[in-house]
């Protein structure tokens, strides 16, 4: 009877262990809110290895048409997504010789490397990588007359998969910006996108100049790791948003930097109640169910 009655009362230790870390980790997430003012504003383009202007050329006409016409803003609206025009001007094209461009067209392919972990841009949906910018590539491929190759991949090894020519084009949501310029070529942008600060509901944090002293999370090898490197922010980088989001949910840093199309993605999608919290609720739900049967089966066993 005594080992029944300390085996019971051990089983209910840990569920009210398992019930305070959900109590816990609710009481730090609460909601998120996206505050108004942005860290900065940003082109977006896709980009692969120098030299592979001919390739680059064929994509910058096709990528002007639907600018032009109205596509790529219709593409937006299909997702819910606000859009703003380039205000560049794409320069006249260089004459260019190099086989970038036939390597494709006798492959009968177009391999692009992304990272699906950005909505609206690309995300995974039942198993399947869509979105915006797969949207668009899309619509290239078919004007090119060929395949669309999808490889799958974190962030931070895209540009290293390109410059190797493991992968004919980057396609994550990539800013042109001047430092990647030196290492890689660019299409002309097709969109201008705005870098958004995430906050939990209540923060102290009201604008860009609260961020100082601040700890910031943001996911690695993005232009918004490299503002906060370059303007002094004290920032944990993560592979994945979803972690540098989790940081931020888990109170270990005070805010979290990404694009605003992908934070209004997510953040509404974790104060729905359909995010990563939701997942960890699970998990302690599964594991109290466990121990719930583990107690069960210890008090048959005595019993028996």
């Amino acid at each position: 009877m005594k080992k029944i009655l300390a085996i019971v009362l051990a089983c209910l230790l840990v569920l009210c262990c398992f019930a305070g870390c959900k109590k816990d980790k609710e009481e730090a997430a609460g909601k998120l809110v996206i505050l108004e003012e942005p860290l900065t504003t940003e082109p977006y383009a896709f980009v692969t290895k120098l030299g592979n202007d001919t390739l680059i050329q064929a994509i910058d006409a096709e990528l002007a048409k639907l600018v032009a016409d109205g596509t790529v803003k219709s593409i937006f609206e299909k997702y819910n997504a606000p859009y703003i025009a380039p205000e560049e001007t794409p320069a006249a094209a260089k004459e260019a010789t190099d086989d970038s461009l036939q390597k494709v067209l006798d492959a009968g392919k177009l391999t692009i490397a992304t990272s699906p972990d950005f909505p609206p841009f690309e995300n995974l949906e039942d198993g399947k990588i869509v979105g915006i910018e797969v949207d668009l590539m899309n619509i290239i491929c078919e004007k090119l007359g060929v395949a669309l190759e999808i490889q799958s991949m974190d962030f931070d090894a895209i540009l290293p998969g390109l410059a190797t020519g493991k992968y004919d084009l980057g396609v994550a949501g990539f800013t042109a910006s001047e430092e990647r310029k030196e290492n890689a070529l660019f299409t002309a942008s097709y969109c201008l996108a705005a870098i958004s600060i995430v906050v939990p509901e209540g923060s102290d944090i009201k604008s860009k100049a609260d961020l100082e002293g601040k700890k910031l999370s943001c996911q690695s090898g993005t232009t918004a790791e490299l503002y906060c490197q370059t303007n002094g922010y004290d920032c944990d980088s993560f592979a994945q948003n979803t972690d540098a989001q989790m940081a931020l949910t888990t109170g270990k840093v005070d805010a979290w930097v990404i694009d605003n199309l992908t934070a209004i993605e997510m953040v509404n999608a974790f104060n729905n109640g359909t995010a990563v919290a939701d997942a960890a609720d699970d998990a302690a739900d599964d594991a109290a169910a466990e121990v719930d049967a583990a107690a069960a089966e210890a008090v048959d066993d005595v019993t028996a």
